[in-house]
């Protein structure tokens, strides 16, 4: 998760759609879109006019605008699917991608794996704990998780041109 209320002058992305249908997030941030049957949780940096965003009844609102804005804050909590209902029930990841990719990409090698999913099966220790411990999440000093700090910087460094392990992920 994400905590920071404090952080100031934070470039987000302002995704209008239809009928009041509206959500703003970061670059990273993952939005659900419908392609047809399939639903895909991709980078808001991805998401172009005339998409779909997914919403929280099985319905869709056409994107119909995309602008950048500052704003003041950063939040963006962990639940235990993965996702977030916000403005009028647009369905958000509560995940970042470590790439401006759908799907995850390791060397030039692109993957089967969409990151939304990679990083709800990283975090599935972390649900597990809060449920039987019922923990509260603490932050570092940018409003990063703790618990998901180190699988963070563990990831971009894997994902890094010189990392040396790259070569072992692969095989």
């Amino acid at each position: 998760g994400h905590h920071n209320p404090t952080v100031k002058n934070v470039p987000y992305l302002s995704i209008e759609a239809s009928s009041g249908h509206n959500l703003i997030l970061s670059r990273d941030h993952m939005a659900f879109l419908l392609h047809g049957k399939k639903k895909e949780a991709v980078p808001a940096s991805l998401v172009t006019v005339g998409d779909e965003l997914l919403l929280h009844d099985g319905g869709t609102a056409k994107v119909q605008s995309i602008t950048e804005v500052v704003r003041n804050g950063a939040f963006a909590p962990f639940t235990n699917d993965g996702t977030i209902v916000v403005n009028n029930g647009v369905v958000a990841s509560s995940y970042v991608s470590l790439q401006p990719t759908k799907l995850v990409v390791i060397g030039n090698i692109e993957t089967n794996l969409n990151w939304h999913d990679v990083a709800h099966f990283s975090q599935a220790p972390h649900r597990v704990f809060c449920m039987l411990f019922s923990t509260t999440e603490t932050y570092n000093n940018v409003g990063i998780s703790k618990w998901v700090e180190p699988q963070f910087q563990m990831s971009q460094w894997i994902l890094s041109d010189d990392s040396w392990i790259l070569p072992l992920v692969l095989f």
